[in-house]
């Protein structure tokens, strides 16, 4: 068994949708982790809900906070939605049950990474 010490709280019941949403801290967005079987991918994103500012803080910073994280991230903006999205995903299969592991050991470090370095840009 795997086991992992972290500190963001996931003590949230999970329920029967394709993502689990986790609070760090802050209303004006959230991390959010995703599970994708047509697509073959699990991902870890920063949501942020109607906060173009916010968004925009963390696109100045860009390269700083992907060096921070050691990974490219896909950046959402989406005008047209009431939401924006800051992304990285793991192309694999998420029906792989003997990969769980591996898969839970990812999703926990990306979280880790993305409460720590989004953190030092909101106020």
């Amino acid at each position: 068994m795997l086991k992992k010490s972290i500190s963001i709280n996931l003590s949230r019941t999970p329920r029967p949708q394709h993502w689990y949403n986790i609070s760090f801290g802050s209303s004006r967005c959230h991390i959010c982790l995703t599970l994708n079987t047509s697509k073959k991918y699990i991902g870890c994103e920063i949501y942020i809900r109607d906060d173009m500012d916010l968004y925009n803080i963390f696109y100045k910073n860009k390269e700083s906070i992907e060096s921070n994280i050691q990974s490219k991230l896909i950046w959402k903006d989406l005008p047209n939605a009431t939401a924006s999205r800051i992304q990285s995903i793991y192309e694999c299969n998420p029906e792989d049950r003997s990969q769980w592991n591996e898969y839970f050991e990812w999703c926990t470090n990306e979280i880790q990474k993305f409460a720590d370095e989004f953190t030092k840009y909101i106020k």
